[in-house]
């Protein structure tokens, strides 16, 4: 179920997707659980001890089946305790499809994902 925008800068759609994932920031690797995601970035529990530096290059690689993968390319935007919100930079081909799809599904609504992809392209 999408989650209603917190405030008036939330230009994306965030989907509830509680899963599994592996973050890579720098040279530091962990676990992580995704919170929750949207065309632009993701919202990640991390372990209490790690701390991304926001000029750490980041990669989240978040399994989907056996073969399927998204991979995101993230920047650091916040963190409180152990709850990190990450902007996307890049997406490749397959991951901004199989998210899109993830999207759309959950949203309900074709012409929001449109806006919102138009958004990502301007």
């Amino acid at each position: 179920m999408p989650h209603p925008p917190s405030n008036d800068r939330r230009h994306f759609s965030r989907i509830s997707f509680h899963a599994p994932a592996m973050l890579r920031c720098g040279h530091s690797r962990c676990s992580v659980e995704v919170l929750d995601l949207s065309l632009n970035g993701a919202l990640l529990r991390l372990p209490e001890d790690w701390l991304p530096r926001t000029t750490d290059d980041c990669q989240l690689d978040i399994p989907l089946h056996e073969d399927i993968h998204i991979h995101m390319h993230l920047a650091l935007s916040h963190r409180d305790g152990c709850r990190a919100g990450f902007r996307c930079l890049d997406l490749d081909l397959d991951s901004m499809s199989h998210l899109r799809r993830m999207v759309e599904l959950n949203t309900g609504d074709p012409e929001l994902l449109q806006r919102e992809l138009s958004e990502l392209a301007g």
